[in-house]
C-alpha cells in the first residue's frame, strides 16, 4: 500500500504600526536549533491544533528565512479519502479495470478499500510519454499498455477525453451522469421530471422557471 507524508513549511512574522510583516520572530539560520527552539511556543500550539484534526506531526526544523519552520506529518495511506483518491493515476485505472467504470460510488469508503482494486494498483506502472506531452494542453491524450501473463502485449491511445467537444457523451451517457447526481439531491422522482423539462428546454416559456 502507497504511503505519503508532507513537509509543510511556514513564516511566523512581525507586524509594524500599520499592520503590514515587518520580519519574522526568528533569525534566518537553516536548521538552527535555537531559532527552532525561540519558536517553540508557536509550533507547540501549531502541533496541538494539527492532532485535535488528525494530523500526527512527527519532527521539524527551522528553515533559512526569518520566522520559517517546517513541521512534518507522520507517514499515512495515501487514499485515505476521497479527494486523494481523485488524483491518484493508478487508483483510478485500477477502479475502472475492477469494477467497469469510475464514478461517484468509487470513492466511497467501501471501494476506496476494495481489496481487488488495491491488488490492482501494485500492478500498475505509470510514466509521462514525452510524445503525448509536448501536445498538452491543446491535446489531453494518453497511452494505456496492458502486458498479460503469457507475455502478449496490448496497446490502446485515446487521443482525448471523453466528454470534450470532439468525443461527446452521448444523450444516453448524459442522461446516466445527470440522474447519478442530480438524485441525491432532489430525488429520482424530482429529478426525471426536471430531465424531461431539460429535454423540451427551447419549448419552454420562462426559463427562470425551469425547475418550479
Amino acid at each position: 500500500r502507497m504511503r505519503h507524508g508532507t513537509e509543510p513549511e511556514m513564516m511566523w512574522l512581525k507586524k509594524d504600526q500599520n499592520g503590514e510583516p515587518n520580519g519574522g520572530f526568528s533569525n534566518p539560520y537553516c536548521y538552527h536549533i535555537d531559532q527552532f527552539e525561540s519558536l517553540r511556543p508557536i509550533y507547540m500550539k501549531v502541533i496541538e491544533y494539527s492532532r485535535k484534526m488528525g494530523l500526527d506531526m512527527i519532527q521539524g526544523d527551522h528553515e533559512d528565512a526569518p520566522g520559517q519552520i517546517e513541521l512534518n506529518f507522520n507517514y499515512d495511506d495515501a487514499l485515505r479519502t476521497a479527494a486523494e483518491a481523485r488524483f491518484s493515476l493508478k487508483y483510478v485505472v485500477a477502479s475502472a479495470l475492477a469494477h467497469g467504470s469510475v464514478r461517484l460510488a468509487a470513492f466511497e469508503p467501501p471501494r476506496l478499500e476494495d481489496p481487488v482494486t488495491r491488488e490492482l494498483m501494485r500492478r500498475i506502472d505509470q510514466a509521462v510519454d514525452t510524445e503525448l506531452d509536448a501536445t498538452f494542453p491543446g491535446q489531453r491524450a494518453a497511452r494505456v499498455a496492458i502486458e498479460t501473463r503469457d507475455g502478449r502485449r496490448d496497446e490502446h491511445l485515446q487521443p482525448t477525453r471523453k466528454g470534450d467537444p470532439d468525443a461527446p457523451l452521448s444523450d444516453a451517457e448524459l442522461e446516466q451522469k445527470y440522474m447519478e447526481l442530480a438524485s441525491p439531491v432532489i430525488g429520482e422522482e424530482r429529478a426525471r421530471a426536471l430531465l424531461a423539462r431539460l429535454w423540451r428546454l427551447e419549448s419552454e416559456a420562462v426559463v427562470a422557471a425551469i425547475d418550479e
